[in-house]
């Protein structure tokens, strides 16, 4: 993507960026596991950055890719106060094993032609 970086990997270090002044006033998009820990760092870096946009955080990803559900072997329910309504709806599903118990769907296992298309639309 042009004028683009990625930072990826290291989750809740994510707090490390907070103080990233330039990052303010950008475009920020989050993409993330599919499950307790994803949702938490999402809400995480949107408490420092409001303007963050999720990518296949929805139910829409969930149901697509149910199949490459794993067991996450924790499960810790936290109030997550920086989610938006669809977000919070998937967290709530995965919380409540709507999909199976304590799943997780890691995104390297999103095809990365579903991952490719998503990117394109933005």
């Amino acid at each position: 993507t042009k004028d683009a970086i990625v930072i990826f990997g290291s989750g809740y270090s994510v707090g490390t960026l907070k103080n990233v002044r330039w990052m303010r006033d950008r475009e920020i998009y989050y993409w993330g596991d599919i499950d307790m820990d994803g949702f938490a760092i999402l809400s995480q870096a949107r408490g420092y950055f409001p303007q963050i946009k999720s990518l296949m955080m929805d139910m829409k990803t969930l149901e697509m890719f149910k199949t490459l559900t794993t067991d996450s072997h924790h499960k810790t329910y936290k109030k997550l106060e920086n989610l938006t309504k669809e977000e919070a709806i998937t967290y709530e599903a995965i919380y409540h094993d709507a999909y199976g118990k304590n799943i997780s769907i890691e995104q390297e296992k999103i095809p990365f032609g579903y991952v490719n298309n998503i990117v394109e639309l933005l």
